[in-house]
This record gives C-alpha cells, structure tokens and sequence, in this order.
C-alpha cells in the first residue's frame, strides 16, 4: 500500500515492477499530506466539543499498589 509517505519512498527505490516512478512519488506524497489534511478538517467538523471535553474523559487514577 502507498498510503504511507514513508513507503511511497521505499518503493521509489525498489524494483520498478514492484514500485511506482521515481517521477511519480511527489505527487504521491503531496496528495497523501492532502488527504491528511481533508482528513483533519472533516474530523475537526464532525467532533467540534473533542477539545473541550478532552480533560473529563482522561480521569487520573491512583496507583494501583
């Protein structure tokens, strides 16, 4: 899969049959950081209160010995 930007890079560097174009891997790379960044908005719009919220659901505990 080259849905990590690390891998995309690895497989620039490996065998052609089994990789993709040494040309190819910016755009590869670009649209992955894309994809990440459509992914933050969505998940920013759907779940707008996380920040908010986020002190009561970590609850600190008292060690357990």
């Amino acid at each position: 899969s080259f849905a990590n930007p690390a891998v995309t890079i690895a497989r620039m560097l490996s065998d052609p049959f089994a990789g993709i174009d040494p040309a190819s891997g910016p755009a590869f790379v670009g649209f992955q950081l894309v994809g990440a960044a459509v992914a933050i908005v969505v998940i920013r719009l759907l779940s707008p209160e996380v920040g908010e919220v986020a002190d009561e659901i970590v609850v600190p505990h008292e060690d357990a010995s």
